[in-house]
Formats: C-alpha cells, sequence, structure tokens
C-alpha cells in the first residue's frame, strides 16, 4: 500500500469516527429535557432522560389513544398537588400538554394556576406537574435559580 492510500484510509476513518461520535452526542442531547417551574419563590426542576422513561409504555400518535388518559394524568397530578402547595384544594387545572420524549415515548404536563381569596397573596401562582405514561409522576426536585 503507498502512502498516499493509508494516508487517505486513516483520514477516512477518522471522519467516520468523527461523525458517529458528533451524532451519538446530539442522540444524548436530545434524550434530556430540563423543566423548571417556580411558586413561592421555590423552584422545582424536572430533568427528564431516556432512562426514566424506559419502563413506561409506549404510544404510536397514529393510534386512538395514548396509554393513559387525560383524566387519569390530571388525577395523578392533583393526588400529589398538596405535597408541593399549600390549599391544593383552590388549585385548578389550567392547561394539559402532552410532549414527546423521542419516538414513542411521550409524557403530560399540567399546569395548575391558583385561583380565589386565598390565592391572592400568593406571587407565584401556577405549578406544573409532569405525569408519565405509566401513571407516575416525574419527582421535581427543589433548586435554587441564580438572579
Amino acid at each position: 500500500m503507498s502512502f498516499k492510500m493509508l494516508t487517505w484510509f486513516f483520514f477516512s476513518v477518522a471522519c467516520v469516527m468523527c461523525l458517529l461520535s458528533t451524532n451519538a452526542f446530539s442522540q444524548e442531547t436530545k434524550s434530556t429535557v430540563r423543566r423548571t417551574t417556580t411558586f413561592r419563590g421555590d423552584s422545582y426542576a424536572y430533568k427528564l432522560t431516556d432512562r426514566d422513561f424506559a419502563d413506561t409504555p409506549p404510544w404510536n400518535q397514529n393510534e386512538d389513544e395514548p396509554p393513559l388518559s387525560v383524566g387519569k394524568a390530571v388525577k395523578a397530578a392533583r393526588e400529589n398537588l398538596p405535597r408541593f402547595v399549600r390549599n391544593a384544594e383552590s388549585w385548578k387545572m389550567r392547561m394539559v400538554t402532552l410532549q414527546s420524549m423521542g419516538g414513542e415515548k411521550w409524557y403530560y404536563r399540567i399546569h395548575f394556576f391558583c385561583f380565589g381569596a386565598v390565592c391572592r397573596e400568593i406571587e407565584d401562582r401556577s405549578f406544573t406537574a409532569i405525569v408519565k405514561m405509566d401513571g407516575t409522576i416525574v419527582e421535581p426536585k427543589k433548586v435554587t435559580i441564580e438572579q
């Protein structure tokens, strides 16, 4: 083999390895989703990874219904709401969003808003819960956000 052919071979291998590593990196970053929500000055962070969804049922969006109904997802979120906010009975569901982790793994983002007299003194009156397709919530972690 000539020197030119050897050089070309190693250059080609290096290019392929570079492309493969770039693709692996982009897939890894796509599989991590970060969300935050704030309530009463406390910020809660959600970090979602593919591993968190490994045991959840898939959903092909061409099928009729997701494996977990909206009603059951809201019920799971509402049952856990008192763990994070006071006067949870005054909090009303404002919006439900169905979001993809990529592929056939999905989750619900359920937004609550505090209405009524009990909520007037609360500065941050919204809270978001994330519910996986197996009906479990994603546990938020309390974090400090530097300003």
